[in-house]
């Protein structure tokens, strides 16, 4: 089986080294390596093609910068093997990350295999999981572990950290112009697939931003991420009708998410008819949402918190989010 190494890049000189060296060490051999580069105006193109010159395996694709989702679609349609992984062009991976989930693809017997992650800063080591597993799960069982917070940690949407059959794209594409494109879209492939295999070991390494941890500069396009949430709600309910509760509670958070998000960027005047909407939504089903018996301690914090009014919610969940660090 030959694989598609699908890497996007824009203006990333500091870390592209770092990312195609984890991809050169790879245990697995047989792969094809494209990399495409979104509009760079830094020294990126040059380090790429150092890299090209290197190993033959490496393919440049340069477009204008269209944004993440139209790179995306556009080295789909280059990649030329019959399984492919996507890379972004400053994380890295790890030396059996392909074989990993080359070896998950051919013992389950499917289209779609997925490893989990660990989010760090640069620097911080990689942990291990205890007694990782290895399963199958079906779309169905898929998204009622998603809802119920059920999944592996930090195994959820991501485009990254996956294998997947090319063909599963043959009628899905990433949103051009749209953020959040990963709600948007990882979904679709899952029911595309029908079965996932699952490994629980950490074989993706995602490198954490510190000047983003706490956002301050939430704008009007963010809340394209409760529409691609509620999209995918609707989308699995039509499909699953027995998921209603664990998709309600999916999109609940997506709503506690957006809400601290307004609210630690101190801009609720400025969204607050958004806020009373989203508040409404909440309260609507505040207690039962509480006792919930699988909300997450973060769910609890958060309700609890929510409770005391959004200046206690915001406070907390901005709170929250630098003890992430």
């Amino acid at each position: 089986m030959k694989v598609s190494v699908m890497i996007t890049t824009h203006d990333n000189e500091k870390y592209i080294s770092a990312c195609l060296d984890s991809v050169l060490l790879q245990t697995y051999r047989n792969l094809e390596i494209l990399v495409i580069d979104d509009g760079s105006t830094d020294n990126t193109v040059s380090i790429l093609n150092d890299y090209a010159r290197r190993d033959r395996r490496i393919r440049i694709i340069s477009q204008s910068n269209q944004g993440i989702s139209a790179a995306r679609n556009n080295v789909i349609s280059n990649a030329s093997c019959e399984y492919l992984t996507f890379v972004d062009g400053d994380d890295v991976i790890l030396p059996d990350y392909i074989e990993y989930l080359v070896e998950l693809v051919e013992k389950f017997h499917v289209e779609l295999a997925t490893c989990t992650h660990e989010s760090i800063q640069r620097g911080a080591n990689v942990r291990q999981i205890k007694d990782p597993k290895e399963y199958v799960l079906t779309d169905e069982e898929y998204f009622s572990k998603l809802g119920n917070n059920d999944l592996p940690y930090q195994l959820g949407v991501a485009p990254w950290g996956r294998l997947y059959a090319k063909k599963l794209f043959d009628h899905i594409r990433y949103p051009v112009g749209k953020k959040f494109e990963d709600s948007a879209t990882t979904y679709k492939i899952i029911l595309a697939a029908g079965s996932t295999a699952v490994g629980e070991k950490i074989k993706y390494v995602y490198y954490r931003n510190s000047a983003s941890i706490v956002q301050n500069n939430f704008d009007k396009s963010r809340f394209q991420f409760l529409d691609a949430e509620k999209k995918m709600h609707d989308d699995v309910i039509e499909l699953y009708p027995k998921l209603l509760a664990p998709m309600n509670r999916r999109y609940r958070y997506a709503l506690m998410n957006t809400l601290g998000n307004i609210l630690a960027s101190g801009k609720r005047k400025e969204f607050k008819d958004e806020v009373s909407e989203i508040s409404s939504l909440l309260f609507r089903d505040y207690w039962s949402s509480l006792f919930d018996t699988h909300n997450s301690s973060r769910d609890v914090f958060g309700l609890i918190s929510l409770g005391f009014g959004a200046r206690t919610y915001g406070a907390s969940y901005k709170l929250f989010k630098r003890l992430k660090r």
